[in-house]
């Protein structure tokens, strides 16, 4: 069994083409109040100056009293496959893993360890975060608790099915929990994404998360940010982030072995829904029917009701009409979607 140093977070942070923001990033983490640190930065085969930036800020990091591991990847594995490659090098008790290009604030590990060590029965903490533009970080655009629900401490359900934000940033574990929760010691990363769903959601299951009622993190906004870049054109990529994210939801649950096989079965008919009436709101807000008609018999099949509001705007969507019913009137388009940030499953 793998043994962790008490009192000691590392920070795990995967990195693709970081060199615009590497500095901002490195001097948040050198600017904290806790020193029992290590850093472990995954380089996923970047093709800028993402490892010359690293090494120019190891002699700080370790001047800070931080240890720094810095691993080069030689084939590009996504997010996910890089947390998974820094995943052995874990010996902190406590695990965090920030994106390169979002930033943590001064106490925001001090806080949070405060927090578990003197709540021993939680298994992890989430703080609020602060959502900014790129181009303009002094404004404040959106706040996690502006839109999340954060009253429960049993937030399983509440990750799943986006409920709250599942920004990893945002969060800390216990390292022993998580690593009891997954015995491959591993994640799943073939998909290349939804890493923070597969680390949070083992040690949220029957297990208590506490809430730091201030924002700890600074989420940046950046069009073309993995978590918001759309390929090709506009409906096509989203329908196919619609399918990715359905796909590693449906992996994440299969693969979970502390779940029954009828717990299992009832999470997977629920997130089949959930995706199915995602894709068809993408349909009718961009005028697709075929792909609307195909959405329409899978809830027929699943004896789900798609409800009033799409029914009407799916009648509208044979003559070309749902999408500027939707863009025009914000009635419908609330009925039938829910506008959230801050989540990178």
């Amino acid at each position: 069994m793998r043994s962790f140093e008490e009192g000691k977070v590392s920070i795990l942070t995967p990195c693709y083409n970081g060199e615009a923001f590497l500095d901002r990033y490195f001097a948040a983490v050198c600017g904290q109040t806790y020193d029992a640190v290590e850093l472990i930065v995954v380089n996923d085969c970047s093709t800028d100056d993402t490892e010359a930036i690293c090494s120019a800020w190891r002699p700080k990091v370790e001047g800070r009293g931080y240890a720094f591991r810095y691993i080069p990847l030689d084939v590009n594995r996504g997010a996910a496959g890089a947390i998974n490659a820094g995943l052995p090098y874990v010996t902190g008790e406590f695990l965090i893993w920030p994106d390169c290009d979002d930033t943590l604030m001064p106490g925001s590990i001090a806080e949070r360890v405060g927090f578990l060590q003197s709540h021993p029965g939680y298994a992890m903490v989430r703080s609020d975060y602060a959502a900014v533009r790129a181009e303009n970080p002094d404004v404040v655009v959106e706040y996690g608790s502006d839109w999340a629900d954060l009253g429960s401490e049993d937030i399983f359900e509440d990750l799943i099915f986006e409920r709250t934000f599942c920004t990893g940033g945002c969060y800390m574990v216990r390292s022993r929990v998580f690593f009891e929760r997954i015995p491959a010691g591993g994640i799943y990363w073939e998909n290349r994404g939804g890493q923070n769903w597969q680390l949070l959601l083992p040690c949220a299951y029957k297990n208590r998360t506490g809430y730091i009622d201030k924002p700890l993190y600074t989420y940046y906004i950046r069009p073309e940010s993995h978590s918001h870049r759309i390929d090709g054109d506009e409906y096509s990529g989203l329908r196919k982030k619609t399918l990715l994210l359905h796909e590693i939801q449906r992996q994440v649950i299969n693969g979970f072995h502390l779940l029954s096989d009828d717990e299992k079965a009832g999470y997977l008919a629920r997130i089949d829904r959930r995706y199915c009436m995602k894709r068809l709101n993408l349909a009718l807000r961009y005028n697709r029917f075929g792909d609307a008609t195909a959405e329409m018999q899978a809830l027929e099949r699943m004896r789900a009701d798609p409800g009033i509001a799409r029914r009407v705007l799916y009648r509208l969507c044979r003559i070309g009409a749902s999408g500027g019913i939707l863009k025009g009137h914000s009635f419908f388009y609330n009925l039938t979607n829910r506008p959230r940030t801050g989540s990178r499953g």
